[in-house]
């Protein structure tokens, strides 16, 4: 999306060399005024069928030249197709050097003025501040996040949270295994004593005569004794097998509250994570085109402060 028409703005007019053709110089500005555009960072895009009156070349040559731009300092805004400013200034910059101080590198020095004119203008500058304030602001929480990452003290309290459960858990199902085979063992030592007991019903005593032992008071009152006994060891442990039996179901019910937990947190940390390295590598690379802008800044400066002299000691 390249927003803003450069045709649209406030455009100071720069002042040209007063050698250069009046016919060549309005062919310049056109290309660059009535074609450019500039995004919402404030950078300055220019169209690739313009591209020859900029350069001061054929469009054969643009076609070739074209090719050796990056990909990623090309774009299509409405069926056309763009070309970063920057990298424009670069050929620009590079055929200055190569024409030296004739004719054509006279209208390149002019195209250059142009471009300057375009990319200081109020709107291109605002366009930037605004972008870099953006730009530090993502830096800060960019910082804060990585803090953040750093402090895994909640993630590590979760995960020691989730095996102190399942160690609990598995705990909890042993006690339960332990007390239903005690349970079963109970449970057969009762059945083999109902069985002596029914085997001791008729019992012969001396004289052959037959008695029945279960209608004696002695036996009636310890086999009362012994069913007391036994059902009130029966109804203890059923209950704490219940208990037993509650305790896991609300062990297994944490575990899953800790596990959908953490898989949440993973979701979150790996969408933040990602979110992270693309900004990280958004600013490390708005970071290299700024150095290489600054040195072909400098280069610029070189080269014309290089050209000043050779003028001044041909005019001396």
């Amino acid at each position: 999306m390249i927003p803003y028409s450069v045709k649209d703005l406030k455009i100071d007019e720069p002042i040209v060399n007063e050698k250069a053709k009046s016919k060549v110089v309005k062919e310049i500005s056109n290309a660059w005024k009535n074609t450019s555009r500039i995004d919402y960072k404030g950078w300055v895009w220019v169209r690739k069928d313009k591209l020859h009156s900029i350069l001061r070349t054929t469009k054969n040559n643009i076609e070739y030249i074209f090719m050796q731009i990056p990909d990623q300092s090309k774009a299509t805004f409405g069926n056309e197709t763009y070309v970063r400013g920057y990298e424009v200034l670069k050929l620009i910059a590079k055929s200055i050097e190569e024409s030296g101080t004739g004719t054509k590198g006279m209208y390149l020095e002019t195209s250059k003025q142009f471009y300057d004119a375009i990319s200081s203008c109020e709107k291109a500058k605002l366009l930037r501040l605004e972008y870099e304030n953006e730009l530090k602001k993502l830096r800060i929480e960019l910082e804060e996040k990585e803090k953040l990452l750093k402090n895994n003290d909640f993630i590590a309290e979760l995960e020691e949270k989730k095996k102190e459960a399942e160690r609990d858990k598995d705990e909890a199902i042993q006690a339960l295994e332990e007390a239903s085979i005690k349970y079963l063992q109970e449970r057969d030592e009762k059945k083999k004593l109902e069985a002596k007991i029914n085997l001791m019903n008729f019992q012969m005593i001396p004289g052959g005569q037959k008695i029945n032992i279960e209608e004696t008071p002695q036996f009636q009152t310890l086999l009362q004794k012994h069913q007391i006994l036994l059902e009130k060891d029966f109804n203890e442990k059923l209950t704490e097998i219940e208990k037993e039996r509650e305790a896991i179901q609300a062990s297994k019910e944490q575990v899953d509250s800790y596990n959908k937990l953490l898989y949440k947190q993973r979701d979150i940390m790996n969408g933040l994570t990602a979110s992270l390295n693309e900004r990280d590598e958004n600013i490390a690379q708005l970071q290299e085109e700024i150095e290489a802008y600054d040195k072909l800044n400098q280069e610029q400066d070189d080269v014309i402060t290089s050209q000043k002299k050779r003028i001044a000691l041909l005019e001396g």
